[in-house]
C-alpha cells in the first residue's frame, strides 16, 4: 500500500475503497480508510490467509470457509489475499467473500502473481514491529519466500506436491488442513 494509505488519519471515516499499486508491480491492494492495519484499531495477531484452495474455488467459496475464518477471529485479526488476473475481479472476489459472510472488503487484499502476494503479505506483516500470528498458504514458492522472514507459515500441501517442493525451515508448519495447524488450535484458545 502507498504510503499515503499507511499513515491517514483515524478520523478520516470514508468508505471510498482505496486501490494502490505499491512499489512491486505485481501487488494490488484495497483497503477501506476505516480499517488499515494498525495497532491502535486492533489489538490481535495479524494472519494472513491465501484465499486460493482454502477459502476459494474460483469465485465459488469452499464451504468451510466461513467456519475457518470465524475461528481465526477469536485470536487473529484475519487478512485474505486473493490473487487476480484484471483489476475489474475484485469486487467480484469482494462481493462472493461478503455475500458468504467470510471477510469483509476492508480485510481482503488483491495481487496480480505468487511473487506479489508474498511480497504483500511480508509487508503487511512485518509493518509496523507489531505482532503477527502468520502466512497460511498452498503455495510452495510463497511459502518459501516468507519462511526466513516470519516465524510462521502454515503450508496447506497436496497430495501432488513433489518432495522438492515442499517447503522446510523452523518456520513452516507443513499440514493436509488449516484445520489441522496450531496457528487454528491456538485461535481457540484465545490471545492474551
Amino acid at each position: 500500500a502507498a504510503d499515503s494509505e499507511e499513515h491517514m488519519s483515524l478520523s478520516d471515516t470514508s468508505e471510498i475503497p482505496l486501490f494502490s499499486q505499491s512499489s512491486s508491480p505485481d501487488v494490488l491492494s484495497i483497503a477501506s480508510s476505516t480499517d488499515t492495519p494498525s495497532r491502535t484499531l486492533d489489538r490481535r495477531p495479524l494472519v494472513t490467509i491465501s484465499a486460493e484452495s482454502i477459502l476459494l474455488d474460483g469465485l465459488h467459496v469452499l464451504p468451510q470457509a466461513r467456519a475457518i475464518v470465524e475461528h481465526l477471529e477469536h485470536t487473529y485479526a484475519v487478512y485474505v489475499v486473493a490473487r487476480v488476473a484484471q483489476t475489474e475481479d475484485t469486487e467480484r472476489i469482494i462481493r462472493v467473500l461478503e455475500d458468504a459472510r467470510v471477510a469483509q472488503r476492508s480485510r481482503v487484499l488483491f495481487c496480480q502473481t505468487d511473487e506479489g502476494r508474498a511480497h504483500l503479505v511480508r509487508h503487511l506483516l512485518t509493518a509496523g514491529g507489531g505482532a503477527h500470528g502468520g502466512h497460511v498458504d498452498t503455495d510452495a514458492q510463497v511459502v518459501n519466500r516468507l519462511a526466513p522472514i516470519l516465524h510462521r507459515v502454515v503450508y496447506v500441501s497436496g497430495a501432488s506436491d513433489s518432495a522438492h517442493e515442499v517447503p522446510v525451515g523452523p518456520s513452516v508448519e507443513r499440514v493436509d488442513s488449516i484445520t489441522r495447524s496450531a496457528l487454528y488450535r491456538m485461535a481457540g484458545a484465545g490471545f492474551k
